[in-house]
């Protein structure tokens, strides 16, 4: 089913059968691309499997992207106001005392949605699937600027969803991250091998005075293509150590409920199209067909079916229970992530998963001591 008010759309799966009354959970799954692209119709989000196997109801919707999405103005009354933010305005329709998730841009949009009271009274649990924490979003006068500059041509306003400082971090979260985030970026960027010459003025370039401590972090190797290099370093940095440090601040506010996870599992198929140097590799959005089960012109191994089956019912559990052990039957027990169990977070692999503990910890806590900013 499709329900749309204005430019919001939401395609809406619901398992229930004829003469039941039974009451499911609600997922609102927010699709990424970098505030500019996807939409809830691609065959990526269908989620007929994650709706009927888990038993939740599952909305994906789209919201308006690019700058009519996130445009921001001055109020040419007073000059003091703004306007803009309408993709975020159009994803709080969606929400009410639900679970909301997303990856991505969708996983951006859900911790603007926990750090914001008008959306977070909405929903009781979030999922935070690879969000580039370090990539910080615009000052105000740099949303101003821009926002005036495209209004010139646009002659269009809106209303700005300012976020404030007051957050909501006493929701159960499901957060993490996949091995090889930043493959797909780097190697479009950089569609030949990067020198170690090469290597060193990105590194100047992008983190200036605190350059030569990142080089002795992250050593160029003896390959004469850095780009492997730059890619640990850039997942590093953007979103694995980053992420850590976001859900380390959520604990020492007091939220205990966290489930974190390390996703390490690349397609057995050929299935990223014209994005080759992702073949065999763990590139951003790599847990996406195993947890909504997407069809496709391609074959699962026996292996990936029960990665598949453990993500869906984890997800599923969290969804229904805040607790992605309760509900539906796993074979291992996901700690929730504290200093007192060790750290640990569910590593999900092929041929099984495992806990691990500790993950990068000598590289978070160089990143924590540097800081996110470049």
């Amino acid at each position: 089913m499709m329900v749309s008010e204005d430019c919001l759309y939401l395609n809406i799966w619901a398992p229930l059968k004829a003469n039941q009354s039974t009451s499911y959970p609600v997922f609102v799954f927010i699709h990424g691309g970098d505030f500019v692209g996807m939409a809830s119709s691609s065959p990526l989000f269908d989620a007929e499997n994650i709706t009927f196997k888990g038993e939740v109801i599952t909305v994906t919707m789209d919201y308006r992207l690019g700058a009519l999405g996130f445009l921001v103005t001055s109020d040419t009354q007073n000059g003091e106001g703004s306007s803009g933010n309408f993709g975020i305005l159009d994803q709080r329709l969606a929400l009410k005392w639900v679970t909301v998730g997303g990856q991505s841009a969708g996983a951006q949009s859900t911790v603007i949605h926990l750090m914001k009271t008008e959306s977070s009274q909405y929903f009781r649990r979030a999922i935070i699937q690879s969000a580039p924490f370090s990539l910080p979003f615009r000052s105000r006068d740099e949303a101003l600027f821009l926002g005036d500059l495209l209004a010139e041509e646009l002659k269009s306003m809106g209303t700005i969803l300012a976020i404030k400082n007051t957050t909501f971090f006493d929701k159960p979260i499901l957060i993490g991250t996949v091995t090889e985030e930043t493959r797909i970026y780097i190697y479009t960027a950089w569609k030949t091998p990067l020198s170690v010459r090469q290597y060193i003025e990105v590194l100047v370039a992008t983190f200036l005075l605190d350059a030569e401590e990142v080089l002795l972090q992250y050593p160029s190797s003896s390959s004469e293509d850095q780009r492997d290099t730059l890619v640990q370093l850039g997942t590093d940095f953007l979103f694995t150590c980053s992420t850590r440090n976001y859900t380390r601040n959520i604990l020492d506010k007091g939220n205990t409920n966290i489930y974190h996870y390390i996703y390490n599992h690349a397609f057995s198929f050929p299935g990223w199209g014209q994005f080759k140097y992702c073949d065999g590799h763990v590139c951003h959005g790599s847990e996406l067909p195993f947890l909504f089960q997407t069809k496709g012109n391609f074959t699962i191994t026996p292996d990936e079916g029960v990665l598949s089956e453990a993500l869906l019912y984890y997800w599923t559990n969290f969804i229904k229970n805040g607790n992605p052990n309760m509900g539906h039957g796993v074979d291992l027990t996901w700690p929730p992530y504290l200093q007192e169990t060790d750290w640990n977070y569910m590593l999900f692999e092929t041929p099984k998963r495992f806990i691990g503990s500790h993950y990068r910890s000598d590289q978070c806590l160089f990143w924590d001591k540097i800081g996110y900013k470049a």
